[in-house]
């Protein structure tokens, strides 16, 4: 029996976790992609509105002068017609994320960033959310045991009891649980005095 409950505790902690880990983990997942492609579309925005500023105001484009306006991580190539493009940062390898922005006087900004940050932060989301279900699973498993514990051990006491008393033995069981038709049972076991009404 306390197999049993230990058992069916565990199957419906775990069927739990399944469902709502699983949703939790696809939600994650994309919410970071998507917060990393937002901020990758914003960056190459405010680096074509910074470009065209600097045109407007005839003022110098090179590296030198954009390159604190982007994030380290990441590459931006601006291109403006009749110049050589221009590139700051390294060229990520392997997939990237990739915004694009244009002007109306045909300036074009795109900036990369490798996808291998948004796997890491996937992957640092996924070790939290395992980390929790591994809690919630030895907790489970814990209050499982109790719990057994607490309903299987007045129920095998009564059942020894009853052996007992069907055997001629008619020593009382002191022992209290707490639950009143587990404790009325135990003073019913024991023989009423001479002259009492019993149970």
């Amino acid at each position: 029996m306390r197999r049993r409950l230990i058992n069916s505790t565990l199957a419906v902690v775990l069927v739990v976790i399944a469902v709502f880990g699983v949703s939790l983990v696809i939600v994650e997942t994309r919410t970071i992609s998507n917060s990393a492609q937002e901020s990758v579309d914003s960056e190459a925005l405010r680096l074509i509105s910074v470009v065209e500023s600097r045109l407007l105001g005839e003022e110098s484009v090179n590296p030198g002068a954009l390159g604190e306006q982007i994030d380290p991580r990441r590459y931006a190539r601006i291109d403006i017609p009749g110049r050589a493009p221009i590139e700051i940062g390294e060229r990520p390898e392997g997939s990237v994320i990739e915004g694009v922005a244009r002007s109306g006087s045909g300036e074009k900004v795109t900036v990369q960033e490798s996808r291998s940050t948004v796997t890491d932060e996937v992957g640092r989301t996924l070790l939290i959310i395992g980390a929790v279900a591994l809690l919630a699973v030895i907790a489970a498993v814990l209050l499982a045991v109790r719990q057994a514990n607490r309903l299987a051990s007045p129920l095998t006491d009564l059942a020894e009891t009853a052996e007992r008393l069907g055997s001629g033995d008619p020593r009382p069981r002191h022992k209290r649980y707490g639950v009143p038709e587990l404790d009325r049972v135990a003073t019913c076991s024991t023989p009423a005095p001479s002259g009492s009404p019993g149970c």
